[in-house]
């Protein structure tokens, strides 16, 4: 339960620490099928890596067989005598060197929980008095593989969901580098004929689209963090650059709910000087905080609004996002904060939503050394 469902082969790793100190053995390592499900792949483990993983194939390797028959098998010496005979029929290969060093192995197929072969465990022992392994050894295999399957799937899933998102990512960059080509064309046209606008719609277009090209970059976002994204600070005015557009944004979303744009204020903003910030991600963590404050309003549109005040405090800018909405019910003041974490709520049963929007607010605030709060959790409810 402390493991970091967002790093897998921490999980393996446990895993494979688990079944050693149980034998005990030297070695384990943990094989899991690729998302294609066509070749099996060495996911972690513990203890000395064996000689013919180090080319990183392991096709026709002992596990890859094990893998495909489904049935385990124990042997010995797997550098001089790698035929090797099938547990079940309780074959066991030994050939001792002149050294008097023996290496010992057990394979055993990593099973579903129909009973379909989705990876291979293998130990290993080695020494001039390297213990046998039993069939005692391959029961208690068998049962940790059978604690580890539900585990199992929920990799295996993950990595089938990212291999699939990766394959819609590639098709949705070119129509949205395609936007991005035509809105510098019509501002190039705009320009050569003097069009002018009341905003500077073009800037604004470019950070939304920089935003869709970015996050189809990072679809796997939520797996890898995002401390693994790069930023890209450039100096940035919060208030035109930032707060004005994305509340422009906002106004379809405002007259779809019965609302007024000017029921968005913000006031100091302004006074906050130029910062060197990515404005495409802090754009977006601005919009996720107003996002919410819409969703999650309750009562008459007249009454609804959102104040957004910038102060300066001891060491920091400081700007609270201030709305009227339900609130936040205080136990979960910081589990609101979490990875697909939603906090129950029977009034808004068909508000959509993952729960990433404020996780990820908040990993962008950190990201650029700052910090994302919930200051009040009232129907007052201040980030």
């Amino acid at each position: 339960s402390h493991l970091d469902p967002n790093e897998p082969s921490e999980h393996i790793k446990t895993f494979a620490r688990a079944i050693q100190q149980a034998l005990p053995c030297n070695g384990v390592m943990v094989y899991a099928q690729q998302p294609d499900g066509q070749s099996l792949a060495l996911r972690g483990g513990v203890g000395p890596v064996y000689d013919f993983e180090k080319i990183g194939n392991v096709t026709g390797t002992p596990a890859d067989e094990v893998w495909r028959n489904n049935r385990e098998v124990i042997y010995s010496d797997i550098l001089e005598a790698p035929t090797m005979q099938m547990a079940r029929g309780r074959g066991m290969r030994r050939r001792q060197r002149k050294s008097g060093h023996m290496t010992r192995f057990a394979f055993f197929p990593l099973r579903d929980l129909s009973g379909q072969p989705r990876g291979a465990i293998a130990c290993k022992n080695e020494g001039q008095n390297a213990r046998e392994f039993t069939y005692e050894d391959l029961a208690l295999i068998e049962a940790f593989g059978r604690a580890f399957a539900p585990h199992l799937a929920v990799i295996l899933a993950d990595e089938r969901r990212i291999r699939e998102m990766d394959v819609l990512a590639h098709e949705m960059r070119v129509p949205v580098t395609a936007f991005r080509a035509a809105v510098e064309r019509i501002q190039g046209e705009c320009a050569a004929k003097g069009y002018r606008f009341q905003y500077n719609h073009f800037s604004e277009i470019t950070v939304y689209a920089d935003s869709m090209r970015r996050l189809l970059w990072d679809l796997d976002l939520t797996r890898k963090g995002p401390r693994r994204l790069i930023l890209d600070p450039v100096l940035t005015h919060l208030e035109s650059q930032i707060i004005a557009p994305a509340k422009r944004f906002l106004v379809p979303l405002l007259a779809r709910k019965g609302f007024r744009e000017s029921q968005i204020s913000y006031e100091g903003v302004g006074s906050i000087p130029k910062l060197h910030v990515d404005p495409v991600l802090l754009t977006q963590a601005v919009l996720n905080l107003l996002d919410n404050a819409i969703k999650y309003y309750r009562g008459v549109p007249e009454h609804f609004k959102v104040e957004i005040i910038a102060s300066k405090g001891h060491d920091a800018h400081e700007i609270r996002f201030c709305d009227n909405g339900i609130g936040v019910p205080p136990q979960f003041r910081e589990r609101i904060f979490e990875q697909w974490f939603r906090a129950p709520s029977p009034r808004f049963p068909m508000v959509s939503g993952e729960g990433l929007g404020l996780w990820y607010a908040r990993e962008i605030a950190q990201r650029h050394g700052g910090k994302l709060d919930l200051e009040n959790p009232s129907n007052r409810t201040i980030f």
